[in-house]
């Protein structure tokens, strides 16, 4: 890094063995409209020309960096390098797989900036899957729609959340304070974006920015996982998942009705993202 003044945005880029993507998904970042980036590149022990694709790269675009890690860090330790290493007050992540719309940055910054109270700036989602060419679009919801009273959004944006969402724009002290305190209350991987994304929900807001578009690419079959086998490992993710919006809830002051609404909201959450039934009857049933 250089003693240059702070770009306003930076990308955290983790990738292991992407040949054949991260040069589109490169091209798409240096012809961002929003200029004032940067695109920091953690390389995590690739084997293929990951590394002399992001060296042409550099050599195109000065404001790409590589990070390179001679030995594997694990693809959660890649993420969270990319994000120690920022500086910037706006961070976001980009998968090198992944493509977005030429406004993508610049969009995401507008509506930030235009809420202050917002720590996160979501973006449309499209979900292709290249093996079927499915394709899903799921806009998140604009500025002006929704509840007013704060405590029923919550509820509200909380059966709107998608996992899409942890590409968007963080305002990034809060995402570094939140991700300390997922990895401190949460001891498991799986349905971690969407823990993440409650907390968001309940300490601060999300805003959504429907005219950027972020295209995930899923190049495997669909993950398929047993929702019915009472396995101890899923109930304990889910009995963890529970125990930490019960913390977060135990930081608001709600009555006991307003509890009881949140609370289901979260049932509903953990039921659509989490564990089906009857794991997550076992999950809060024996706790």
């Amino acid at each position: 890094m250089t003693d240059s003044p702070l770009p306003r945005v930076t990308i955290g880029l983790p990738v292991r063995n992407g040949e054949a993507l991260i040069e589109a998904c490169l091209d798409c970042l240096s012809n961002q409209t929003y200029r004032d980036i940067e695109i920091l590149v953690f390389d995590n022990a690739s084997t293929d020309r990951t590394p002399e694709i992001v060296a042409q790269a550099m050599r195109r675009d000065s404001r790409i960096k590589l990070i390179r890690h001679e030995n594997d860090i694990g693809i959660v330790g890649n993420f969270l390098a990319a994000l120690d290493a920022s500086r910037s007050p706006y961070f976001m992540w980009r998968a090198y797989d992944d493509v977005s719309s030429l406004n993508y940055v610049e969009g995401l910054v507008a509506a930030l900036d235009a809420h202050p109270g917002a720590m996160l700036a979501a973006p449309t989602v499209e979900t292709l899957r290249t093996h079927s060419g499915k394709l899903r679009v799921r806009s998140p919801p604009a500025p002006e729609e929704g509840p007013d009273s704060p405590l029923v959004r919550k509820r509200w944006m909380l059966r709107r959340l998608q996992a899409g969402w942890v590409y968007g724009l963080y305002r990034r002290q809060f995402l570094v304070d939140t991700y300390g305190y997922i990895t401190r209350e949460y001891h498991h991987a799986w349905a971690g974006d969407y823990l993440m994304l409650a907390t968001f929900v309940h300490r601060g807001e999300i805003v959504g920015a429907p005219d950027t578009r972020l295209t995930l690419q899923l190049t495997g079959a669909p993950k398929e996982y047993d929702s019915s086998a009472l396995t101890h490992e899923r109930i304990a993710l889910a009995r963890n998942f529970w125990q930490v919006l019960e913390k977060l809830l135990a930081e608001q002051r709600l009555t006991v009705y307003q509890r009881l609404l949140a609370r289901l909201a979260h049932v509903w959450l953990l039921q659509r993202r989490v564990a089906k039934w009857p794991i997550l009857f076992r999950a809060l049933m024996n706790r």
